[in-house]
């Protein structure tokens, strides 16, 4: 996830900065530009949580666990029309591309704990530390 994290930065950056240029990709219409500019930079705040997200989730796939990802998704989806609607009668249509990207403060921690139930990652985090230092076992020789 620190990788995911770590890459998702720079790239949110990116699409903050050239969200015009990326809309105009796919269309000229200034109004269809600028709504999609609006997005991207709304939504590219939440991009490193939206890769905490998928990394969680497909570990768990890994780990033939997806009940609680799906829940998760389920939960954290269908809070977006409630707050979607509340926000967009502040901010107008910003309002919806921020309940979208609000509800990956839900999803993303939801989806670490599920994965953390599964695996006892908490306790895996307090030994990753030895074994990154420690040299390695040599190897057994026959007698």
């Amino acid at each position: 996830a620190r990788v995911a994290v770590a890459t998702m930065i720079p790239v949110a950056g990116l699409m903050a900065a050239g969200a015009p240029a990326a809309a105009r990709v796919f269309t000229d219409d200034l109004s269809v530009v600028a709504a999609a500019a609006s997005y991207l930079r709304i939504v590219s705040l939440c991009f490193p949580l939206m890769a905490v997200e998928s990394v969680f989730e497909g570990a768990c796939v890994g780990a033939q666990q997806t009940v609680l990802p799906f829940v998760a998704t389920v939960i954290g989806s269908a809070m977006r029309i409630p707050l979607a609607v509340w926000l967009s009668r502040r901010w107008g249509v910003e309002g919806i591309w921020a309940a979208i990207a609000l509800t990956s403060l839900f999803k993303a921690p939801a989806k670490y704990l599920a994965f953390a139930k599964f695996t006892n990652l908490d306790r895996y985090e307090k030994n990753d530390h030895r074994r990154r230092r420690s040299s390695p076992e040599p190897p057994e020789t026959p007698p």
